[in-house]
């Protein structure tokens, strides 16, 4: 049984605490029953109150002397602060959502005075106000229209140096250009083809023409690699040569001699079977009707639009010499009136065309490094699609198997059979060329 007493049980009942107060003090589990009745008597003794009655009469009138006295105590107590600012002593509960404060009363905030001061200004001081803000005005008007002319004539001084430095760089390209062409007009190319000249030396070397298997340039020896078909061929072959006394090879031949391109004698147009051309198809497709059945741009293919050239433009004027450079096929010209010709009536067509294919990239001069980085971006190459190897499922699943049963996979060894083979002898021989 609960009784009111004076004091708190714990910390959590009293006033600012964390717990929350009642409107009563709070309960205490004293039981007064345990007193005997002359402690009774003295404790109502000591405050004044009567000591007749029965015990029941006597732990009522203790009960509600303490109750009074801690009520009393509260009501004179000063007045305390909780967390949202109210206070404690009349246990009211804080208000939902209140702003926190720091434990002290708010602040009441002055109300400010919203009446506007009246100006002590004199009429002749008002006038001279007006006066100054006028002439600043005007100054700075003044100053802004200055500036604008500033600026154009910034720009116009900016717009001569631009043109100016433009009429210098095509000053600059046109002398680089002249002397590109002083330079080209005395240069002549010989061209050298492998594959005949090695047809020539295989000749030389047997004349019957069955003891020979390969003859094949060797780029690290910087020369030329014969397999014979026995050792002893290639002995004979190079009986008693030594680098004091080498025997040396005489192998008839005739080279071609055309003069350099020139700039001004040669136009040129992307190959139309170069992988970006968006009408590569189109251009196999005729190329198959001359005979040639090929799906890449090779040496065949580019002498069959080689051909095509001559033919199609010899009437503008003689031709020097049609090659391929940078993925460009160029057309030169003996002299610049007929490539000027021929290029005026290419690009007079609708949509320049040769053989059904269109003629993209179409310029004069010699393709450069510029003009292939400018194609590149403007007709990029496909991308080739990747295709992963495809393994047996059945190894998949094994070892699968054998990795969740923790054994380690192992790969069968490659069995591999040999036969001894008889290693053809190779000899090197130094060449003296005789045109």
């Amino acid at each position: 049984m609960a009784f009111y007493g004076g004091g708190y049980h714990n910390q959590q009942q009293r006033p600012g605490g964390p717990g929350m107060p009642n409107s009563n003090p709070p309960a205490q589990n004293v039981d007064f029953s345990s007193f005997d009745t002359n402690t009774i008597k003295e404790h109502l003794s000591t405050r004044g109150l009567l000591t007749t009655g029965d015990r029941n009469q006597l732990i009522q009138r203790l009960k509600e002397e303490v109750n009074k006295a801690w009520s009393n105590y509260y009501s004179a107590a000063p007045p305390q602060y909780g967390q949202y600012g109210q206070p404690l002593n009349n246990f009211n509960p804080p208000p939902m959502g209140g702003p926190p404060t720091t434990g002290q009363p708010p602040k009441k905030k002055k109300k400010r005075n919203k009446k506007r001061k009246r100006s002590t200004m004199t009429d002749a001081e008002r006038k001279a106000m007006e006066d100054d803000r006028e002439a600043r005005r005007l100054a700075k008007a003044e100053r802004k229209e200055a500036n604008k002319l500033k600026e154009q004539e910034a720009r116009e001084r900016k717009t001569i140096r631009r043109e100016e430095a433009a009429k210098r760089q095509k000053e600059m390209e046109g002398r680089q250009k002249l002397a590109k062409e002083n330079r080209q007009r005395s240069e002549v190319f010989v061209y050298f083809d492998m594959k005949p000249f090695a047809e020539q030396l295989k000749a030389s070397l047997d004349p019957k023409g069955t003891n020979i298997q390969s003859c094949n340039y060797d780029f690290s020896h910087k020369g030329f690699r014969v397999r014979f078909s026995s050792p002893e061929q290639a002995a004979e072959c190079s009986e008693g040569a030594t680098m004091e006394t080498p025997r040396n090879v005489t192998v008839p031949t005739s080279l071609q001699v055309l003069p350099a391109p020139v700039e001004s004698c040669c136009f040129f147009f992307l190959d139309p079977c170069n992988p970006s051309h968006p009408e590569k198809d189109a251009a196999f497709e005729w190329v198959s009707t001359k005979g040639v059945e090929a799906t890449t741009s090779d040496l065949k293919t580019l002498n069959v639009w080689k051909t095509s050239c001559v033919e199609t433009y010899i009437q503008y004027g003689s031709i020097v010499n049609v090659y391929r450079e940078r993925g460009f096929i160029v057309t030169q010209f003996v002299d610049s009136y007929s490539c000027d010709a021929a290029f005026q009536a290419i690009t007079g067509q609708e949509t320049p065309a040769l053989n059904g294919v269109s003629m993209l990239f179409l310029s004069e001069g010699t393709p450069k490094k510029r003009d292939r980085i400018e194609c590149d971006k403007k007709y990029p190459k496909p991308k080739k699609n990747k295709k992963k190897a495809e393994e047996p499922e059945t190894d998949n699943n094994d070892n699968a198997t054998e990795k969740a049963a923790g054994k380690k996979t192992t790969k069968p060894a490659a069995t591999t059979t040999e036969t001894p083979t008889e290693i053809a002898p190779v000899v090197k021989t130094e060449l003296t060329t005789k045109a």
